[in-house]
């Protein structure tokens, strides 16, 4: 299950480098000058996070034209050739959120689905704040479930609490408008992220994603004995430093700069290294891929790559099912045997005595608790692309099962957050309802877990419920008025509450217009139902 960091979210997924849940979920058009990017069934974008285009090898970005949960649209700039594509994709029972970065070319005729949903950070060029002694800046958001682990799991713990005393440590909202310049000061494009600062407030060591405190802590305490910063280290790795290097490659690849990441890790020995140095290989080829043939190519012949140099026998496999569900996607045949064979891999790693062990050997990071669910839902994955309906419906009874056991509690919400997602993709949703109940009871003052709940009920079709979950996440808006007002809407217009609907978007517009940057897409969107509320026969 993918962590989301999410983009300024990324929402909701438990591990930022585990395959990705909501890969082919966005279908792309060029049309009169527009680029349309418009979502599958089962799925939305998430318009409360930052979208853009950058055309060819130009610095600017540009927001898009219009950002609703079903389309986003973007102004073809003239005279270009390619469009990267930055912005979030959600499943609708919101458990996951994913970051995805996109290529279109420009000259392509038919519609492309998203390349690969990973978004690039590029720091801005501005000066950095000064402090007065060794900060830790944790970028973070309500509503990502990874930044809740790192907080209930991580920052919480006796080892790393004694640590943050030593520093300043700031906890940033990345939702809040306030904050904006300084995610983009540092490059955040995904959350959680941390790091560690110096006075000068240049960056000395970047985490990404959930961090167990076991290996946070150690590392926490060993960057602040660290002298140099990372600018500082790129002369001694380019001197053939391999330790620089190294630490160089680990910096690249937490801001998913992968072809400088790939650059710094082909510097090193080490087996570990290689996996990462060959995981940013096929990262940056996801994300470099259009609707070219040669692009196309590229990514097939970094994912051989993979599975063939790997020492990971988990990263092998996970690659060799991306191998194969691109080639159905291609309409290429796939040989039987390579079917078997992998069926026959994930059999044995499911069945392994040091499964938690086969993770930590891999790109795919800590999945704690949820190791041989990743595992099962990779299964069911590989009977889906061979439509073996029968084996795949099994192997969801098997997850659901794995998620069972798992000891949950409210303490660690993050986790529950994880088993409702998993429960989600074992075809049995009904098993969330009471884990959302109880999240509800231990975190009362929030509006992150009644909008949870309301975005389920609204999946049953039981929109008075879902009104009532609606109603009582606005009474904590934490700053997200505008948005809890809009999924609000959604279900008064479900309802037929026409009028009670177009009074709640006035009012919501009213706090979009006094910050129209901020709010711009979430304007957009209340400003389109409105219309359509107003003059149902016009189609959106």
């Amino acid at each position: 299950m993918t962590k989301l960091f999410v983009v300024l979210g990324l929402i909701f997924s438990t591990h930022a480098f585990a395959e990705q849940k909501t890969k082919g979920a966005v279908t792309a058009a060029v049309e009169n000058k527009e680029i349309v990017l418009t979502v599958k069934k089962g799925f939305h974008f998430n318009d409360k996070a930052p979208a853009s285009v950058v055309f060819d090898d130009l610095e600017a970005k540009h927001k898009p034209l219009i950002k609703t949960e079903q389309k986003f649209t973007f102004k073809v700039l003239e005279n270009t050739k390619k469009a990267k594509l930055n912005y979030y994709v959600c499943d609708d029972a919101k458990t996951v959120c994913e970051p995805h970065d996109q290529v279109v070319e420009l000259t392509a005729k038919r519609a492309a689905t998203d390349a690969a949903p990973y978004e690039r950070a590029v720091a801005s060029d501005a000066p950095a704040k000064k402090y007065d002694k060794i900060t830790l800046l944790k970028f973070s958001a309500p509503w990502c479930p990874a930044c809740i682990r790192l907080k209930s799991e991580t920052m919480n713990k006796p080892p790393v609490k004694a640590l943050l005393k030593k520093v300043n440590f700031e906890e940033i909202n990345i939702d809040l408008v306030e904050n904006e310049k300084i995610s983009d000061q540092y490059g955040v494009k995904a959350i959680p992220t941390v790091i560690l600062v110096n006075e000068q407030g240049e960056e000395i060591k970047r985490w990404l994603d959930y961090q167990p405190a076991k290996s946070f802590a150690p590392e926490l305490q060993a960057a602040l004995k660290e002298t140099q910063s990372i600018n500082q280290l790129v002369a001694k790795a380019e001197a053939g430093d391999e330790k620089a290097a190294t630490t160089l490659g680990y910096n690249s690849y937490s801001k998913m700069i992968w072809k400088d990441a790939a650059k710094w890790f082909s510097f090193s020995k080490g087996a570990k290294e290689l996996n990462y140095k060959l995981a940013s290989e096929i990262s940056y080829a996801s994300d470099e891929m259009g609707e070219t043939a040669e692009s196309k190519k590229a990514y097939q012949q970094a994912l051989e790559k993979g599975f063939t140099l790997s020492s990971s026998v988990l990263d092998q496999t996970r690659w060799k099912l991306d191998y194969l569900e691109q080639l159905k996607e291609q309409e290429r045949p796939i040989e039987t045997d390579a079917i078997k064979a992998l069926q026959f891999q994930l059999a044995e790693i499911k069945n392994s005595k040091d499964l938690k062990g086969l993770f930590a050997k891999s790109t795919l990071g800590d999945n704690e608790n949820f190791e041989k669910a990743e595992v099962l839902d990779m299964t069911a994955r590989l009977y889906k692309l061979t439509d073996d309906k029968e084996n795949a419906k099994k192997i969801q009874g098997e997850l659901a099962s794995a998620v069972d056991k798992v000891k949950l509690s409210t303490k660690l919400p993050g986790q529950m957050i994880s088993a409702i997602w998993y429960y989600g993709q074992a075809g049995v949703p009904e098993k969330s309802e009471p884990l959302l109940k109880q999240l509800i009871k231990a975190y009362p003052k929030t509006y992150v877990y009644y909008q949870r709940y309301a975005s389920f009920l609204t999946k049953q079709k039981r929109h008075d419920e879902a009104l009532a979950q609606a109603n009582l996440a606005l009474e904590f808006k934490e700053g997200n008025e505008p948005q809890l007002s809009l999924a609000k809407v959604k279900i008064l217009k479900e309802l037929g509450k026409k009028d009670e609907a177009i009074i709640l978007i006035d009012s919501a517009l009213k706090i979009t217009e006094a910050h129209p940057t901020k709010y711009k897409r979430t304007q957009t969107a209340l400003t389109d139902i409105k219309k359509n509320l107003l003059n149902p026969e016009v189609k959106k």
